[in-house]
């Protein structure tokens, strides 16, 4: 009896795979702001239960569009 839902939910998790790949490779991802670093524009707080999260806009990046004043992360 679930054999066949049970399939056909397998099947398009493992299409959704690739998929999640390329956009966290290609186009951003999201990341939490921890520590005292970029206070106080981000994590004002400093409070170890209160972060930040910011989006990675990679596709920016690798089109150099990236101007003064804008947050740069590196890996």
């Amino acid at each position: 009896m679930w054999k066949g839902p049970l399939k056909r939910l397998l099947n398009i998790r493992l299409l959704d795979i690739p998929i999640i790949v390329y956009i966290f490779n290609n186009v951003g991802s999201v990341a939490k702001v921890e520590g005292e670093s970029m206070q106080p524009t981000l994590n004002p707080d400093g409070k170890r239960g209160n972060s930040d999260y910011v989006f990675l806009n990679k596709w920016s990046v690798r089109e150099f569009n990236v101007s003064r004043g804008q947050v740069v992360a590196l890996t």
